[in-house]
C-alpha cells in the first residue's frame, strides 16, 4: 500500500484447454458497510498463450486515487472471457486505505 495504490496478488485463473481463455481480470473495490462497488479496473492478460505458460499469479496495482481513505472495502477479482462471461470472485479480507502524508 502507498498513495500510488494498493498492491494485490492473486492466483491466476484455472485453464484446462487452448478453447479457455482469459482476456482480462476485473478488479473491484467493494464498500464493506453498504456492499455498494466502490470502483472497478480491468487489466489484460497473456490470453494469447496455451494453458502451460500461464504464470501461477497475478500481480495488479489498484489505483489509490479510486478509493476512499478511511472507507473499508475488499476486493473482488474475476477472469473475463473473449465474451464477456466472468468466473466468480475471489475476495480479500476486508481492508482500509490509509494515505501517507
Amino acid at each position: 500500500q502507498g498513495n500510488g495504490g494498493v498492491s494485490l496478488s492473486f492466483p491466476s485463473a484455472q485453464i484446462d484447454s487452448e478453447s479457455d481463455m482469459v482476456m482480462c481480470y476485473e478488479v473491484s473495490a467493494i464498500g464493506t458497510r453498504n456492499g455498494e462497488t466502490i470502483a472497478n479496473e480491468k487489466f489484460f492478460t497473456e490470453f494469447y498463450r496455451g494453458p502451460g505458460s500461464i504464470s501461477g499469479r497475478c500481480e495488479h496495482l489498484f489505483a489509490a486515487e479510486l478509493l476512499k481513505p478511511g472507507e473499508p472495502c475488499r476486493f473482488e477479482v474475476r477472469a473475463v472471457d473473449f465474451f464477456g462471461m466472468k468466473s466468480e470472485a475471489i475476495c480479500s479480507d476486508e481492508f482500509t486505505y490509509r494515505r501517507f502524508l
